[in-house]
């Protein structure tokens, strides 16, 4: 975007023409020849305190200045603006109206004008402005831009495109126009569009990492996978300090269960979040302690729930996470002192009541306590075909099989492709006589879980008692 700060530095160099009685006029026909040396002086004492930062004074000078050459408008032009930079915006607008009568063709002025509009938030004269500045000037991409931004504001989305287009139009190397354009495709659902457009302004500024973030998140969201890697490493590329991108990459592998790949993205994010907040380095964390978990390095998954936990000692998928690590490694005590702090802090965690009564039941312990943690558990989620199988297992290992075949075959019913279920069921069916069902079972649970050795053992040896 070009600015206009040369044009504002000639304009004030050709009032000093002017009043030094040179060749260049901005002096209206009606207004007669010559200046008055007291305007000059005015002006100049005027300009000086403006650049030394002494508001006021400039003003006051800029306004003696005026009583000598009244319709002086380059003048009137800078009260305008100390006007408005005052927050003195009647005094502004009185300024801008009497130079929009010196010089109604100015587009310039009508810029400066929408500008204090739209500085104090009438956004509709604002547009009005911009559009009679392009009207006086075809090629003011200023002004374009500036209508772009209050149509976007407003929602006026397909209007916002066409003040964009008409700047790119007349400067096709603006990035900010392309990404302003993006932007907007981007709010009309038009996506094709917007990555066209942020692609451009990527191209337009290789530098500028921002086209890349939103390419990234569009990609993304148009599952197109290699693409929102390739935006993500790009954005690093340029700012490789930024914690928050390797944490949307690593996410990313994460969900395609690339792990390897995931694992250092998100301990880069570990490393450069320190100062990023709780949230994102809990994020992190939780992630590589689910992908170390399934990586099998339970060392590593444990160090990364225990730092989250040391961060945000009340979060219950890490402390939940944790404990089944610890039950994977037949860490019981661990694992129980960790499920006990879930139930503690939230009594109505039936994930957690559930998992601790399982586990009592495994181990043939506390076998009425682990009825009553499921039951608790089922108290929550009632139809909840896992919890419903752990009470039926409890049962089981309590010896009430006629309980433990009726929960069990409801279990079965309410979720009919988790292996251990069926397991379980055919273990019921067994022992109560069964040997056709116990058989019918097992079978469903190999054909689900076709690794499980003890189950093929259980059908054999129930075929041998059959045929004996």
């Amino acid at each position: 975007m070009k600015i206009n700060k040369i044009k504002l530095l000639t304009l004030n160099f050709s009032l000093f023409t002017v009043l030094l009685g040179g060749c260049a006029t901005t002096r209206t026909a009606q207004e007669p020849a010559g200046y008055d040396p007291r305007a000059y002086f005015h002006y100049s004492a005027g300009a000086l305190k403006e650049h030394g930062g002494l508001v006021d004074d400039a003003i006051r000078e800029y306004e003696t200045a005026l009583v000598y050459t009244p319709r002086e408008p380059v003048i009137h032009r800078h009260l305008a603006v100390l006007y408005q930079k005052k927050g003195m915006r009647k005094e502004a607008l009185n300024e801008f109206t009497k130079l929009i009568k010196l010089e109604p063709e100015n587009p310039e002025l009508h810029f400066l004008l929408g500008g204090f509009y739209e500085d104090g938030k009438d956004l509709r004269k604002a547009l009005s402005e911009y559009k009679r500045a392009t009207e006086f000037n075809p090629a003011y991409t200023e002004a374009f831009f500036a209508a772009g931004v209050i149509h976007s504001n407003l929602g006026m989305w397909k209007e916002a495109v066409k003040d964009y287009e008409n700047v790119i139009r007349l400067e096709p190397d603006s990035p900010y126009s392309y990404y302003n354009t993006a932007y907007c495709y981007s709010r009309l659902k038009n996506i094709g569009q917007a990555i066209l457009f942020y692609e451009k302004a990527a191209e337009a500024e290789p530098h500028w990492p921002s086209p890349y973030f939103n390419l990234a998140l569009l990609h993304d969201s148009m599952g197109d996978t290699q693409n929102t890697i390739s935006s993500w490493e790009k954005f690093i590329a340029i700012v490789p300090s930024e914690p928050d991108p390797y944490l949307e990459l690593g996410y990313l592998y994460f969900r395609m269960g690339e792990y390897g790949k995931a694992i250092p993205n998100l301990t880069k994010t570990v490393e450069l979040g320190k100062d990023g907040g709780n949230k994102l380095l809990a994020t992190a964390h939780l992630l590589l302690g689910i992908a170390y978990t399934n990586t099998d390095n339970s060392s590593e998954a444990e160090r990364s729930y225990a730092k989250l936990l040391e961060i945000d000692p009340k979060n219950e998928i890490a402390r939940y996470n944790l404990a089944a690590l610890y039950d994977k490694a037949s860490r019981f005590e661990d694992a129980e002192r960790e499920f006990k702090v879930l139930i503690n802090a939230n009594p109505k965690y039936a994930d957690a009541y559930n998992y601790l009564g399982y586990l009592y039941a495994e181990k043939s312990i506390n076998l009425d306590e682990a009825v009553r943690l499921i039951k608790k558990a089922l108290s929550i989620e009632p139809n909840n075909g896992y919890f419903i199988d752990s009470l039926g297992w409890a049962y089981f290992k309590k010896g009430f099989y006629k309980e433990a075949l009726k929960e069990l075959e409801r279990a079965a019913r309410l979720t009919a492709t988790d292996p251990v279920i069926y397991e379980h069921l055919g273990d019921a069916y067994s022992v109560t006589g069964n040997q056709g069902g116990a058989i019918s079972s097992w079978q469903r649970s190999l054909e689900l879980n076709p690794s499980n050795e003890n189950v093929k053992k259980k059908i054999d040896e129930a075929r041998k008692n059959l045929t004996n």
